[in-house]
């Protein structure tokens, strides 16, 4: 099977993901590349990636961060509401991919989780390209991963299915602690 035919079946899966599971990959694509980048944060994204992850551990406080955050954004010259001549933030995929992750939880769509899950793909096509690899290859590693990482969710389903409503403390803990390793 082509990584194309591969990367289909992954937006299949987050279509039947729980939010709870779809938040946590999408939170474990973006800090990836986020990270893999060294992105400039320009509007604070790690600080919006941390508060995605926290989300995706089931922390209902989280939400307020996210929102601000997404606020600010659209307020900033980072939104180019007035064309490409804002910040050159989203010339990194890592960024965007922040963006798509705290946008999935705050609107619960799967469209933005399959959104991070392209943008990881592309990002892992360009690094290829930068370092004179095989895009393709890369780009095959990419989608590898990801349905590796939602076979970890798929196993983990009844424990952080209904996150997006809050975990007691010792579940969030249980998740940190056992869970988020797994993913970063």
């Amino acid at each position: 099977m082509s990584y194309g035919e591969e990367q289909k079946r992954v937006e299949q899966r987050l279509r039947v993901a729980s939010m709870a599971q779809r938040t946590l990959f999408a939170a474990s694509v973006a800090d990836r590349w986020f990270r893999a980048e060294q992105a400039p944060d320009g509007l604070e994204w790690a600080d919006l990636l941390d508060a995605v992850w926290m989300a995706a551990a089931g922390d209902q406080t989280a939400h307020r961060r996210i929102s601000d955050e997404i606020g600010r954004y659209h307020l900033s010259e980072h939104s180019h509401n007035e064309g490409q001549n804002g910040t050159q933030d989203f010339t990194e995929q890592g960024n965007v991919a922040v963006l798509f992750a705290a946008l999935h939880y705050l609107y619960e769509s799967a469209d933005f989780a399959v959104q991070v899950s392209d943008t990881g793909v592309q990002a892992a096509d360009w690094a290829a390209q930068d370092e004179e690899q095989d895009p393709e290859e890369a780009a095959a590693a990419e989608v590898a991963r990801q349905h590796r990482h939602l076979d970890i969710l798929d196993e983990w389903a009844p424990v952080v299915r209904y996150a997006e409503t809050g975990l007691d403390v010792r579940t969030i803990n249980r998740v940190e602690d056992e869970l988020l390793p797994l993913l970063r």
